[in-house]
């Protein structure tokens, strides 16, 4: 996959009433070195999931990332890079 970059704008919200934007740029091709895409079958629907595409111990610890329904989880990618280095994501 070519190297491409993902520009998301956060709000940050903890800075009272104002709002500041934050820009996130995700490398694309990091995502495939650290990420991979899983499909699973769950109730009879197909669900996607990005996992370490390196195997870790069985004792590291299991973070679950959760997005909402029809939101894209691609906001979430750096927090789940950096988790992947120690974690099951």
């Amino acid at each position: 996959m070519p190297a491409r970059d993902l520009r998301i704008c956060l709000l940050d919200l903890s800075v009272g009433d104002r709002r500041t934007a934050m820009d996130v740029s995700v490398r694309w091709d990091l995502v495939t070195e650290v990420l991979r895409s899983e499909w699973t079958d769950v109730g009879g629907r197909r669900m996607h999931a990005r996992v370490p595409a390196t195997a870790l111990p069985p004792i590291a610890p299991v973070v679950v990332l959760v997005h909402g329904i029809g939101v894209s989880s691609g906001y979430m990618v750096p927090t789940a890079i950096k988790l992947a280095e120690t974690c099951h994501v």
